[in-house]
């Protein structure tokens, strides 16, 4: 789907949205592994039997799993945030006001950066929830201990607190949850 005629750029797995009856598809671009460049949209064009391109916006949040839709009309993208080309390792979320996949998107950070609270860097804080309501509960991958930290959103993930160590066992790989 994605193509870069320079070479430069390399493409994400996709995550997706349905809205109103309508497929999409968003993935990001990198300038090398993890090292997120855009956000690029695409919309699944029935009649042709293909996804057409949207738009790409400069946003650096490497997406993690498909869009939450939240009972206030709202879509929310779980993932992990960094400066423009550089490696993500601040947890956030991606909320559309509009409640639409063709954005825009606002940066919600759930942590203020990418640190633990014992102040090591997180590795790949690659983020899944679980939305019930106005609820919202983040599991969040931990490298450094392999139990994941969560954290937790009354208000639909304007804000959060946490962290919160969480004793299931999972390895360093990437969580999918609801």
């Amino acid at each position: 789907l994605g193509a870069d005629p320079s070479g430069k750029l390399l493409y994400c797995p996709p995550v997706y949205a349905i809205v109103n009856d309508t497929l999409y598809l968003l993935m990001n671009t990198m300038v090398s592994a993890d090292h997120i460049h855009s956000l690029e949209t695409y919309r699944y064009d029935e009649a042709a039997g293909k996804f057409t391109f949207v738009r790409s916006d400069p946003i650096p949040f490497k997406l993690n799993t498909n869009a939450y839709h939240l009972d206030n009309g709202k879509l929310l993208l779980p993932g992990r945030l960094a400066k423009l080309d550089g490696f993500p390792v601040t947890p956030a979320v991606m909320i559309s006001d509009s409640g639409s996949a063709e954005g825009p998107w606002r940066i919600v950070k759930i942590q203020s950066n990418g640190l633990l609270p014992d102040g090591s860097s997180y590795v790949h804080p690659e983020l899944s929830a679980i939305v019930k309501g106005r609820d919202i509960t983040i599991f969040c991958r931990n490298d450094n201990r392999q139990i994941p930290i969560l954290y937790h959103s009354h208000d639909y993930g304007e804000t959060w607190s946490g962290p919160i160590e969480h004793d299931i066992f999972f390895s360093n790989s990437k969580i999918y949850s609801g």
